[in-house]
């Protein structure tokens, strides 16, 4: 492959991957480490970590930073990976990792977690950034976010489609004691009060518990007329 070639292939895998790429996916192309590190030294390129690389001019989006980090191998996760799946209540901002113990890899302004249970069957690609699945992120939550937030995710998760069985033998596989979120929705899945239709948004789950007192009779979901 001419040299041309090499460089806009790397463009080209750039431009899907929100302006980054890695060393390996430039070598895959015929890019030779020593010509990234002259465009390197050149400004044509920008290394925000050892292995991965930067198209300047290309925006500096949430989307970006969770990419340049999942590239270097960390999973986008917690409300992170919520955002990537549109639950509701999450919005794009916070850039939130998960990491293997065993990996050495480090960065500054995000927030890291350490988990070892995930397995590749955890793991999916929502535009284009390495994530933790509906599954796991909804397992993962209760550990940075309150037991009402959890539930918006559940419920979210159930209106796109997801299994509810798939979602709990999720939980089962990754369950274990400690802060590391779990325990939430497993006392959201547990909970009597959510047997019954699905909301059909976040606020009519929140108009629910806030009728959710004694003096008052259980409130109906989706009431037939």
């Amino acid at each position: 492959m001419q040299a041309d070639d090499a460089w806009g292939a790397v463009a080209e895998l750039a431009a899907s991957q929100h302006g980054a790429f890695h060393r390996r996916q430039a070598a895959e192309r015929q890019l030779s480490n020593r010509r990234l590190a002259r465009a390197v030294a050149r400004g044509d390129l920008k290394r925000p970590l050892p292995d991965v690389f930067v198209v300047p001019g290309s925006p500096r989006t949430w989307h970006q930073n969770l990419i340049v980090n999942s590239l270097s191998g960390a999973v986008a996760s917690h409300r992170s990976a919520a955002a990537l799946h549109g639950f509701d209540g999450y919005e794009p901002g916070i850039v939130e990792l998960t990491m293997d113990r065993r990996q050495s890899i480090r960065t500054s302004k995000v927030r890291v977690h350490e988990w070892s249970r995930l397995e590749p069957v955890d793991i999916t690609v929502v535009d284009g950034v390495r994530c933790t699945n509906i599954a796991a992120t909804l397992c993962q939550l209760g550990a940075v976010v309150n037991d009402e937030r959890v539930e918006h995710a559940l419920d979210s998760a159930l209106r796109q489609g997801a299994s509810p069985l798939w979602i709990a033998q999720s939980l089962d596989r990754l369950w274990r004691p400690g802060p590391s979120g779990v325990g939430a929705l497993r006392r959201l899945l547990d909970d009597p009060r959510r047997a019954g239709a699905l909301p059909d948004s976040l606020w009519e789950r929140v108009l629910q518990h806030l009728l959710d007192v004694p003096d008052l009779p259980t409130p109906v979901l989706q009431y037939p007329l």
